[in-house]
This record gives structure tokens, sequence and C-alpha cells, in this order.
């Protein structure tokens, strides 16, 4: 998809990654403490799309600039899905410990377990597609499928087949646990 020309982390892309994540501090629960680890998110990010490049559709500062600015709304995202999370109610500790009993505090909950098992399970099952489908069903778990459509400049109908190639690995793989949870934000038919 890429062209020849290489782009890499220079000077703009570093200073624009410090940048980004010190705006997150202070707003959506970030604090000073999380700056490394969202400037290593952001870098982790770029250097894993930097392949995707295509010098003929658009200049490197532009491309890095897109790439840093969507993972940052995934980040604001999945932090908002995080506190409007129902499970994660505050209690007091008296509180859990009359609900347990003796039960040990530190030990995951079987929901844990699961949600972890289920989440190697996906990984790997996702690992095993083809190289486009893998990085279809990444940009699809953050983005509505018409825009992932419109940025590999495809119709919105061939990203449904693609999806429904997805949906169908992932179902023959026994993860429609998953596939339920995580149905796809299709634009409506017109």
């Amino acid at each position: 998809m890429g062209t020849n020309k290489k782009i890499t982390l220079d000077e703009y892309a570093t200073t624009l990654i410090r940048v980004k994540a010190r705006q997150l501090i202070g707003k959506y629960g970030f604090s000073k403490s999380d700056r490394e680890d969202l400037q290593q998110d952001l870098t982790l990010d770029l250097l894993m799309r930097l392949e995707r490049f295509d010098s003929r559709k658009g200049k490197p500062a532009t491309f890095v600039r897109l790439v840093v600015d969507r993972r940052v709304a995934s980040i604001i995202r999945e932090r908002k899905s995080l506190a409007r999370d129902y499970r994660r109610t505050r209690h007091s500790l008296d509180e859990l410990s009359d609900e347990i009993g003796n039960g040990n505090l530190t030990e995951p909950a079987v929901d844990d377990r699961l949600q972890r098992d289920l989440a190697i399970d996906v990984a790997e099952a996702l690992g095993e597609l083809p190289g486009d489908q893998q990085s279809i069903a990444e940009d699809l778990r953050d983005e509505p499928l018409a825009d992932v459509a419109r940025e590999r400049g495809c119709s919105r109908e061939a990203m449904r087949r693609s999806a429904k190639q997805i949906r169908q690995h992932l179902a023959r793989r026994g993860l429609d646990e998953y596939i339920s949870a995580h149905q796809i934000n299709e634009a409506p038919r017109k």
C-alpha cells in the first residue's frame, strides 16, 4: 500500500507525540504519571502504521498528524467507555469484605479471567487472518465501518464483506461471544 518513500520518527513526530500526551494530562482521568505511557502508546501506534504511508496521497507530516490524532481520539474513547462501565462502581472495602466473606480480595474475579482468556483467543484468531484483514479488524474496532471504507478508498459494501469474513472466521473459532459484544458500527444502508 505504501510507496518506496519511507518515513521515520523525526523531530516533528516526537514533538507532536509529546505535545498530545501533555494535552491529555489532567483530562479524562490522566495524571502526570501517565505521560510516559501515553507517549509510548502513541509512538508504538505510529510505528505500527508507518508502512501504510503512501507519498502519492499526502505528506509525511500530514500522515503522522492524522495517525497520532486518531490514536488520541481512540485513547479518549476508551477512557470514556471505562468511566461509563456499570461494572466499575465504587464500593467501600468494608462492604466488599462483608459480601465476599473470607475470600481473597486480591484474587481476580472469574469474569476477569474469562475476559483475559477471551482477549487471548481473539488475538490468536485475528493473528491467523491475512494482513489486510488484520488491519481492517483493528480499524473496525475503533472506527465506524463507513469511515474505514472511506479511509481505505473502497465501498461500504466491500468493507461489509470483509467484516463478514472476519466475523465468520471468529465464529469458526468459537468466539461468538466476542462477535455479539463487538458488533460492527455500520452506517445504515440507503
